[in-house]
This record gives C-alpha cells, structure tokens and sequence, in this order.
C-alpha cells in the first residue's frame, strides 16, 4: 500500500494501479524455456471464479479462497493495461476482478 500511496502522491491524475494476484501463463525460465503457468492456474481460475456454488465455497476459505479469487492470466493484465494506458481518464486502481473482463474467460 505504500507504494501505491507514493504513486497517487506522485501521480495524482495521471496513474494506472493494477492488483492482480496470481498471474498465469507461460513463464520463461533461464535456458529451460518457458513454464507452462497456464496448465495450473487456468483451471483453477476457472474452478474458483465460474462454478457458482463450488467456486463461493472455494472463495469463503481462509487465503486460499483469497488467492484463487484473484488469477488472473498474463494476457488479461497485459490487454488491461493497454486498454487503460489509452483512455481519457487516469488515476485508475484496477482489481483482480476488472483485468479478468480483459480474458476470454466470462467474467464471474
């Protein structure tokens, strides 16, 4: 929170804030390639975000559901960013909830 008090301070009209939480999506290792992140967290984003009732008992757990409420894939905080970076209006605080409208996923 710190950090985002300095930027609004810094930045008061002019400010793009993101809070995603876990970001999946393929991740570039070193020499070993890229890990496939997707391959987790695309399920269980989908599992703790669009099963209705699964998805509320998930979310109601202590950090864990705290946790899977907030993935969010790569190319959503990218599209989110962008998408932002190119409207009228700054001073934007962007939630786990807002960048995963960017995924092809419906939004939950």
């Amino acid at each position: 929170e710190n950090a985002e008090e300095a930027i609004k301070q810094g930045y008061p009209d002019a400010h793009v804030i993101l809070r995603p939480g876990f970001i999946y999506g393929p991740r570039m290792v070193g020499s070993m390639g890229p890990v496939p992140l997707q391959l987790v967290g695309g399920p269980l984003n989908f599992i703790s975000t669009q099963l209705g009732p699964v998805s509320s008992l998930i979310q109601s757990l202590p950090f864990v559901g705290t946790e899977a409420k907030s993935m969010v894939p790569v190319h959503a905080v990218a599209k989110a960013m962008a998408h932002t970076l190119g409207e009228p209006a700054k001073g934007v605080i962007l939630s786990a909830e807002d960048i995963r409208k960017f995924s092809p996923l419906p939004p939950q």
